[in-house]
């Protein structure tokens, strides 16, 4: 429904769906997610506390709100800059 003859090989198509925020990805919503998604979402929970035991993460001064932009998940367009401080405690 969403690609003009959607067994042809075309890469191409990919490159402006911007009009189809959810129909370049086939395993990106729905009950296809990424099997490795779960994985994924429990490291980060593992490498932020060990992160923010001993650091402290803030945005630099004069810091707006990035534009949001979709690649293969959304991430800030031109990145997003953090200021990581190091607090007492810890040795590692």
């Amino acid at each position: 429904d969403l690609w003009p003859d959607p067994s042809s090989f075309r890469p191409e198509r990919f490159l402006d769906a911007s009009d189809r925020p959810t129909g370049y990805l086939p395993f990106g919503q729905g009950p296809r997610l990424c099997i490795g998604r779960e994985f994924a979402l429990g490291e980060m929970v593992l490498v932020l506390s060990r992160l923010l035991a001993t650091h402290r993460v803030s945005v630099p001064p004069g810091w707006t709100r990035p534009h949001p932009e979709a690649q293969v998940a959304v991430h800030p367009r031109g990145g997003m800059r953090l200021v990581v401080t190091r607090v007492g405690g810890g040795s590692r």
